[in-house]
């Protein structure tokens, strides 16, 4: 079974940085990649922490975007085609699917960061580094 990497951050905390790491990951359900992104500019550098889980928070929500955009191509080439067209039904549910693990993955992440761990999404393309 799959298991996620977790290492402990090896560096200094200051008090905030949890909460800070934590924002950086709940944000993104209400407000994206716009959320981790305002957060990780403005805290990373000063704080390491926060640096890492933004950077990881954002690259989650790149790939997170590159997917779905994916996804919607082949959606879309799909129905061209006679006969595999109707198996396009399919793609919204499947976005669907997407979302939900993307938001059950966002608060993992803000679990892990509250608890001073650092976090690494699966399947994440990390363009950021």
């Amino acid at each position: 079974m799959w298991k996620p990497r977790e290492d402990s951050f090896a560096g200094e905390m200051k008090p905030d940085d949890k909460t800070m790491g934590m924002l950086c990951h709940l944000l993104g359900i209400f407000l994206g990649i716009l959320g981790p992104l305002i957060v990780w500019l403005t805290k990373r550098d000063s704080s390491p922490y926060v640096n890492v889980h933004g950077r990881e928070a954002i690259n989650f929500h790149l790939s997170f975007i590159i997917y779905i955009v994916a996804l919607g191509l082949i959606s879309a080439v799909l129905a061209m085609i006679p006969f595999i067209g109707c198996v396009v039904i399919l793609f919204p549910v499947l976005i669907g699917l997407m979302l939900l693990i993307a938001v059950v993955l966002l608060i993992v992440g803000a679990v892990k960061a509250n608890q001073g761990k650092v976090f690494r999404y699966p399947v994440t393309i990390r363009m950021i580094r």
